[in-house]
């Protein structure tokens, strides 16, 4: 979407949106801006229990505590499951069975 659409653009299809994962950036803050949820994939253990202090779903790699990773680090299991929480599904297996059927 970036460059291709303008930020009323994009705040739409945020809106209109169920869920947006990505980084921590403007595109985020603009989901949240428009009432859209959001699971931000961080770059430290410590920026994920930050941002979750905030009230924010976030997930991170294993980093052994505060050092940077790259978010290719992190597990696809652990988006998944902030997915699933994010959008109330107690479980990810909950959330296949809803959607997949």
């Amino acid at each position: 979407m970036i460059g291709r659409l303008t930020a009323r653009e994009v705040a739409t299809v945020l809106r209109n949106s169920d869920l947006l994962i990505g980084v921590d950036n403007c595109w985020r803050h603009l989901a949240g801006a428009v009432g859209g949820k959001a699971v931000v994939l961080a770059g430290s253990a410590a920026e994920a229990a930050r941002l979750q202090g905030e009230g924010i779903c976030a997930v991170a790699g294993e980093d052994g505590g505060t050092a940077e990773i790259s978010v290719k680090d992190i597990r696809i299991e652990e988006v998944l499951e902030g997915a699933a929480r994010v959008q109330g599904w107690g479980s990810v297996e909950e959330m296949e069975r809803v959607l997949c059927a």
